[in-house]
């Protein structure tokens, strides 16, 4: 059964608070600042700050991208000049707040975070079900897919072009981000293909796996030149996989992308459900890389995955 679910009507129907890795340090030659961003991509952000000071984008570090349509807490790192630190507080801008400066050592790298804690109000008339399904996926999880804004604009065509030796007109940057578009394309692709063939919550010969919650999760293919692979049927059954998109591992060294393991399935530590007047809000984390719009897409259509046997 398909649940009529709205969200994301307004940006205060999605909040998401970013957890760092670590503390920081307080000292070092970076400066980190703590923002509220509201109807803003991380890169707009960025793209602020780098003109409100004239520091080069480059120079600016950040953890993970964050969703336009929502209100976000992250951090941002800023090589160290004092001019710099005493003005950040004077930003005025509606839609971005400082909240807190400290200093660090390093310069803030995309995955320098141990996840995100979100805050949805989910809309609909199926209250009941909803958190019936809810409380099903804390115990399940759900596919730990890649959502449709890894894939934006041509970034899986561009980067299935270059991985193929053709040229393309883009910064190094850019080639990176294209690169990464195929190995999430193919790593999605395996995770379904694990769902039609009925394996998705089984473990099979030569799988590499992770214990997750007492359980050992399979684990998927993120291509690169140096990326694990499993054996045995696990192994065929990737390879199939792979070999539908025309890509081999070598292919993406030219790329510096080395690859790794993914697991295929995501558990949400819910820690709040409370019904309101037109529907759910839900407060959960979820380990860095994983989308919880692919979570509200398995509570809408519920036919991804199923229950397992």
């Amino acid at each position: 059964m398909k649940l009529e679910l709205r969200y994301k009507e307004a940006p205060e129907d999605f909040i998401v608070e970013e957890i760092p890795l670590y503390p920081f340090s307080g000292e070092g030659q970076h400066i980190i600042v703590k923002v509220r961003k509201r109807e803003l991509t991380t890169l707009d952000v960025i793209k602020r700050i780098s003109k409100a000071f004239s520091i080069s984008e480059k120079l600016i570090g950040y953890a993970g991208l964050k969703d336009k349509i929502s209100v976000s807490i992250q951090h941002i790192s800023i090589p160290y000049k004092d001019e710099v630190e005493s003005r950040l507080h004077e930003i005025e801008d509606e839609k971005l707040e400082i909240l807190d400066v400290t200093r660090h050592k390093n310069k803030l790298k995309p995955g320098h975070l141990k996840g995100n804690i979100f805050e949805i109000r989910i809309k609909t008339p199926q209250k009941d079900e909803l958190i019936n399904r809810l409380n099903r996926i804390k115990s399940t999880g759900f596919p730990n897919l890649f959502d449709s804004q890894r894939f934006s604009s041509r970034n899986f065509e561009l980067g299935l072009e270059l991985l193929k030796g053709k040229r393309v007109k883009a910064s190094p940057y850019e080639k990176r981000l294209f690169v990464s578009a195929v190995s999430s394309r193919i790593f999605n692709h395996y995770v379904l293909e694990r769902v039609k063939e009925g394996i998705f919550f089984k473990v099979i010969e030569g799988d590499i796996t992770r214990k997750i919650k007492g359980e050992e999760i399979a684990t998927g293919p993120i291509l690169g030149y140096r990326m694990p692979e499993p054996a045995g049927k696990s192994l065929e059954f990737e390879r199939s996989v792979i070999e539908s998109f025309g890509v081999k591992k070598e292919d993406f060294k030219p790329f510096k992308a080395k690859g790794t393991r993914r697991a295929i399935r995501v558990f949400p530590e819910v820690y709040e459900i409370t019904r309101e007047e037109e529907g759910v809000r839900v407060r959960f984390f979820l380990p860095k890389g994983s989308f919880a719009t692919v979570l509200l897409k398995e509570l809408s259509d519920s036919i991804l995955v199923g229950n397992p046997e």
